[in-house]
């Protein structure tokens, strides 16, 4: 069993994100870390592959602005690797226009997110396809949205959605545990049942 949780515990954690924009990348690290994922930060082209090689993530967000190498450069060459090929890629960009999605999605992207997008969709996004479902390959952009907000409300937007998940999580744990403690009276009213049985049968 502790294996098996290793394993489990393992699998689909880790999340590489290629963006250029500290503050971006840093909203996005911590807006995934609500969910127990792993985050790894990278801002260039070069160090997107270095690290992809290296590490082998679960996923890849991938901005298509950047230095060194641009975005559907790192793609294609990931996807033509044999060794790299198997990582789900998620390109977020700007660039909005219909030809701009077909490059990317011709790079090997398995999904095209256009910029502005919500944070919420993004992280259902992201355990959606670590957990191997199926996705459209530009899920239309809500608000509120990332590109929108100033850096400062970037930084308080995630730490208020991360507290809200937090809060979530506690409360369900919580849930959790009331029903196991209900589990155990019920079993220890139902021996002591069974004990008061026997002795007014004897």
């Amino acid at each position: 069993m502790p294996e098996q949780e290793s394993r489990e515990s393992k699998e689909q954690r880790t999340v590489l994100i290629v963006e250029d924009e500290l503050l971006l990348a840093q909203a996005l690290s911590a807006t995934l870390d609500i969910e127990g994922l792993e985050t790894i930060i990278v801002h260039d082209g070069l160090q997107a592959l270095t690290m992809a090689r290296q590490l082998h993530p679960d996923l890849i967000l991938l901005d298509v602005m950047l230095p060194g190498k641009s975005g559907i450069e790192v793609c294609a060459t990931l996807k033509t690797d044999p060794a790299t090929s198997s990582i789900p890629v998620v390109i977020v960009s700007a660039r909005a226009e219909k030809e701009d999605m077909s490059v990317g999605l011709a790079a090997g992207a398995d999904v095209y997110v256009t910029k502005p997008f919500s944070p919420v969709k993004l992280i259902n996004l992201v355990k959606e396809m670590v957990s191997g479902g199926s996705v459209s390959a530009h899920p239309p952009a809500t608000h509120p949205s990332l590109s929108d907000m100033s850096a400062d409300q970037l930084i308080v937007y995630a730490r208020d959605l991360k507290e809200l998940f937090q809060r979530e999580r506690d409360e369900r744990q919580e849930l959790e545990t009331a029903r196991q403690r209900l589990e155990e009276l019920d079993t220890l009213k139902a021996s002591f049942l069974s004990a008061v049985t026997h002795e007014l049968m004897t």
